[in-house]
């Protein structure tokens, strides 16, 4: 279960890095929908904990597995943001993923999640991009 106690991240200055959708970063324009979970998702944004893999190989990683096509760059989320609107992470190791993370939206309604994903945006996007592919 990845929201167990025992996994909770409290490091509030640990930086958590997502892959964001080429569709979510347009003409340099980040959207809040790539910090919001989909569907697929269970309420629990995928995000990888930068403690343990930096930008570059985590997003490397990330099209070798799913295709270039897949992502657009890495942004950073503190665990102080997601704190900050009440959202805990937790590690998530999965699949030889070991710093796979989680984000849980679970605790707000989905009506709330996009408000919560607008500040979360906000704050990955005053941080700037972590990693962009050489274009």
């Amino acid at each position: 279960m990845a929201t167990a106690p025992e996994k909770l991240i409290s490091d509030e200055s640990e930086v958590l890095l997502r892959q964001v959708h080429p569709q979510w970063f347009q003409e340099k324009r980040l959207y809040s929908a790539a910090f919001r979970p989909t569907p697929k998702d269970q309420g629990e944004l995928s995000v990888h904990s930068k403690a343990l893999i930096e930008p570059e190989p985590c997003f490397d990683e990330y099209v070798e597995k799913y295709g270039k096509d897949k992502s657009a760059g890495v942004w950073g989320l503190s665990v102080a943001d997601l704190n900050a609107q009440f959202i805990k992470a937790y590690r998530d190791p999965i699949d030889g993923d070991e710093p796979h993370c989680v984000a849980d939206f679970n605790p707000h309604t989905k009506s709330q999640w996009e408000k919560l994903s607008k500040k979360l945006r906000a704050a990955a996007d005053a941080r700037g991009p972590l990693h962009l592919p050489a274009e």
